[in-house]
């Protein structure tokens, strides 16, 4: 967009004033005045300083050159070699900066539950936008120590994410009978998270977080189903050996394109098309804490994380390891963590709101973690 002339010309009638008041009135021919002065720099038309003006005033013009002759005549060799000297001088060409790319997508701290203050986490994400706060989702163990109870995510926690303009990154991991409901092709809770700020739901389909885990091959198409109809919603999917079976009918399905091809071609096909809001996440450990010793480089199709044992301790080795393997890579990955930001201990009832507990979500870890990677990473993020 092209600028304002007007809102130029105010400026530069502004600073030239400015000027005008602070040193004497210039003397030609030792008989100019200070009211004879303005009028010969400023123009009668537009009132602008006449070296600028755009009003187009001919004899404005003329008397301006008239007034510029006079002043060099009266100049000394030293301003003259100066003006000289201005006027010849190229101007410097800016610096390039040189921008690195931010790997990660995403910082997740996951587990946060009633231990923490919602006001808090609101503030670490206005600060550290790169910030994602993740909150366990088990109806039998709501309330308890890293499960978040129903009145603290429907009430504190959403009204921080409504303070915060939406900004605040959450996302939901289902465990027990929440992926059991995925699992049945119902999506009621995944609506209702999707209004609360969840764009993003891990699915951790395990014995370990109680679920039934057989029969896996008939779930596929329910499970892709909830996927399918909600396309604003991300659906983390963990890799193990127990997650196989739903990764291979969600990721290894028949493409848009192959699909496509297959009905010109009258083929039948059972596979079904990829969806594209569908990410990986790696983690071995099924949430137990086992730290990642591997890492795979992310696949040019599809959105991948890493967790495992990741914490305060390893954050700056396991960034570095990531670095290594994504270096060539377009896509940016994320990483998340959650027992290694827990503290044993209790927390005193003056605290108000917070109620006690012997099990706590240490927002000192997870700032310890966020200072490690801005000051002793290469990824990009600072303080």
């Amino acid at each position: 967009m092209s600028e304002d002339p007007t809102s130029s010309w105010l400026q530069e009638a502004i600073i030239s004033l400015q000027n005008e008041q602070a040193q004497p009135p210039t003397i030609f021919n030792n008989s100019v005045n200070t009211k004879n002065s303005r009028r010969n720099y400023r123009c009668g038309v537009c009132g602008m300083p006449k070296k600028n003006h755009i009003c187009g005033n001919i004899e404005e013009q003329t008397n301006f050159r008239r007034v510029q002759e006079q002043q060099q005549q009266h100049q000394t060799p030293q301003q003259t070699q100066l003006n000289h000297a201005l006027q010849t001088q190229q101007p410097q060409q800016p610096q390039q900066l040189q921008i690195r790319r931010r790997p990660f997508r995403f910082i997740g701290f996951c587990g946060i539950d009633d231990t923490v203050d919602p006001e808090l986490l609101r503030c670490i994400s206005a600060q550290y936008p790169f910030v994602e706060w993740g909150v366990l989702f088990r109806p039998d163990k709501a309330g308890t120590p890293r499960y978040a109870s129903d009145s603290y995510v429907d009430g504190r926690l959403l009204l921080a994410y409504l303070k915060s303009n939406h900004s605040m990154n959450l996302a939901a991991h289902f465990c027990g009978e929440r992926v059991n409901e995925v699992l049945r092709g119902d999506d009621k809770f995944v609506k209702k998270l999707q209004g609360q700020g969840f764009n993003r739901i891990q699915i951790n389909a395990t014995a370990i977080n109680g679920v039934n885990t057989e029969h896996m091959e008939s779930k596929v198409a329910l499970v892709r189903s909830v996927i399918v109809a909600n396309p604003s919603v991300e659906f983390i999917i963990q890799y193990s050996v127990e997650t196989q079976i739903l990764l291979n009918g969600l990721l290894h399905g028949t493409t848009s394109e192959q699909a496509q091809a297959a009905t010109q071609t009258g083929q039948q096909t059972n596979n079904y098309v990829m969806p594209s809001n569908v990410s990986v996440l790696f983690d071995e450990s099924k949430g137990t804490g086992k730290l990642l010793t591997s890492f795979t480089a992310p696949p040019p199709n599809v959105n991948i994380g890493y967790a495992g044992g990741i914490g305060p301790d390893s954050i700056v080795d396991v960034v570095k390891e990531i670095l290594k393997v994504t270096s060539s890579s377009s896509r940016n990955v994320w990483i998340d963590m959650e027992s290694s930001l827990r503290t044993k201990g209790s927390l005193p009832e003056s605290l108000g709101r917070i109620p006690p507990a012997k099990d706590i979500f240490d927002v000192n870890k997870v700032f310890e973690t966020i200072r490690k990677i801005c000051e002793e990473t290469e990824c990009g993020f600072t303080l």
